[in-house]
């Protein structure tokens, strides 16, 4: 039987034991290794650093400032948002990264893109698997790599130095890194307004 990793409160349900940290930078690496065969290539879209969500953020905050909101939890919404500006600067970083990144050279590998640990399973003989692919893409790996270091679960140096020491040695772009961590707060904002 599977243990899901759940969301409650502050942590997830079950901790990675220092093995799973190590399987799992494995299993990562050879994700972002893999050999994807052309059939499959052409199924799994490329990178972009597209501004959808960047421009839904922007129409969003334009309404909450030309409107009033008779739904309570959009006016809560929106006197949230209005005096807070800084969501403004990130999407103009955010702009400014993916216009950088589009016009260098990244490799692209395969990345789950929404590696997070509610998205890893562990099995009976604790096992580990990663689960929910509904997204997948070519892309640079830091698309995956985001999250460590930047997610209050993943933020102990030991996991991450387990971590690495599973993936092996990464070359890592920090402006990728940056681009990508700015454009995740900025979804969720998004995602929180529909």
């Amino acid at each position: 039987m599977f243990k899901r990793r759940i969301w409650a409160a502050k942590w997830y349900e079950i901790a990675l034991s220092d093995r799973q940290w190590l399987d799992f930078g494995a299993a990562l690496k050879g994700i972002h290794a893999a050999c994807v065969p052309p059939a499959l290539d052409r199924l799994i879209p490329p990178e972009t650093f597209s501004p959808f969500w960047r421009e839904m953020v922007k129409t969003f905050q334009a309404q909450i400032e030309e409107n009033s909101f008779d739904d309570p939890t959009a006016a809560k919404l929106a006197a949230f948002m209005r005096p807070r500006q800084s969501h403004n600067c990130l999407v103009v970083r955010a702009d400014e990264l993916g216009l950088a990144l589009r016009a260098r050279a990244l490799g692209h590998v395969l990345c789950h893109s929404d590696i997070h640990a509610g998205n890893l399973l562990l099995g009976a003989s604790n096992t580990l698997y990663i689960v929910d692919w509904d997204n997948p893409s070519m892309a640079p790996k830091e698309r995956d790599l985001m999250l460590l270091g930047g997610c209050p679960v993943w933020s102990d140096a030991p996991q991450q130095a387990l971590f690495y020491q599973g993936y092996g040695r990464a070359q890592v772009d920090a402006m990728a890194l940056t681009y990508y961590r700015c454009e995740r707060i900025i979804q969720d904002i998004a995602v929180y307004c529909q």
